[in-house]
């Protein structure tokens, strides 16, 4: 946010050289986000703290309107959850406008107590707070992707097929990373032939029940509940000093929790360019709703920007 200024708490954990993000990496990640839409309001904090609307000298709104296609409008109980958060970190109301992409009448609106029996807000203007993203050029033949609810993350639209395994040259990466992977807590058999883990756990082991330690790859399963209980297991334990170090390839759904919740103990994430195809031996290649990200927790920092620069973005603690 332009010429705003922030309180020290505001500060991103994973942004410590705050506005010095070149204008190729900011321009890079840009081009990311578009590619999925994901104008969230977490990704635009995110992005913002990160200092790339700066880095490519436009405001927080004019970046997330022109490079991105404009807000995922929220409706009002979910703005005013919004508001209370982005409040309890300490961003001013003009802050908070610039990532909601609403006014700041808005934001001052909200934080009023509600008044009883008050007549309900009646729903703003959409085409006053959301730019209308330009249709694309039509395609002939082309399949037309699923819609997607713009007040929900893109992985809530997961059809629930868990079973896709990763690209080898991302396991080749993590292992030249971590040394080796000591543990893949929800693989299978034929996916272990490319992941080499010393030790796996498929659907009938049920890796949520077995202990978890050392060196850790995961592709957890995307559909929900399974995403969430996989990510923020694997935070925990590594919180907790069992898993040593851990590479964990996701969605890149940062406005939900089990990502916030990985991302807070991470000292690096990958941002792919693109969306990642994944495979599996019975199927024809795979490609997501939505980008991916990998995120990475452990010491080995160096490592990890020089093995996963070559994917994409990086960002580091």
């Amino acid at each position: 946010m332009q010429g705003s200024a922030r309180s020290e708490a505001t500060v991103s954990p994973l942004a410590p050289t705050l506005g010095l993000v070149s204008i190729e990496d900011a321009e890079e990640y840009t081009q990311s986000l578009a590619q999925i839409f994901s104008g969230s309001w977490r990704q635009v904090l995110w992005a913002d703290r990160q200092g790339i609307p700066d880095a490519l000298g436009l405001s927080t709104q004019e970046w997330v309107t022109q490079r991105l296609g404009g807000y995922v409008r929220l409706a009002i109980d979910e703005r005013r959850e919004a508001v209370a958060e982005l409040v309890a970190e300490g961003l001013s109301q003009r802050d908070i406008a610039d990532v909601l992409g609403v006014d700041a009448a808005t934001v001052n609106r909200d934080l009023r107590p509600p008044v009883a029996n008050a007549t309900p807000e009646p729903e703003s203007d959409p085409k006053s707070q959301v730019a209308e993203r330009p249709e694309p050029d039509p395609v002939a033949n082309a399949t037309a992707e699923p819609e997607l609810s713009p007040t929900k993350a893109h992985v809530a639209n997961n059809s629930g097929d868990n079973e896709w395994y990763t690209p080898a040259e991302y396991i080749k990466a993590a292992t030249a990373v971590m040394g080796a992977i000591d543990l893949d807590p929800a693989s299978s058999a034929a996916a272990n032939e490319v992941v080499g883990a010393a030790e796996f756990y498929n659907e009938e082991d049920d890796g949520l029940t077995q202990p978890w330690q050392g060196r850790v790859w995961m592709n957890p399963p995307y559909a929900q509940p399974l995403v969430d209980r996989f990510c923020t297991r694997v935070a925990r334990e590594f919180k907790d000093g069992a898993v040593t170090e851990a590479c964990v390839l996701v969605n890149n759904g940062t406005e939900t929790n089990w990502f916030q919740e990985m991302a807070a103990q991470a000292s690096a994430i990958c941002f792919p360019r693109g969306r990642l195809r994944f495979w599996h031996p019975d199927k024809p290649q795979g490609v997501p709703l939505q980008g991916q990200a990998v995120i990475y927790l452990g010491a080995n920092t160096v490592a990890f920007r020089s093995e996963f620069l070559r994917f994409g973005f990086v960002v580091m603690r």
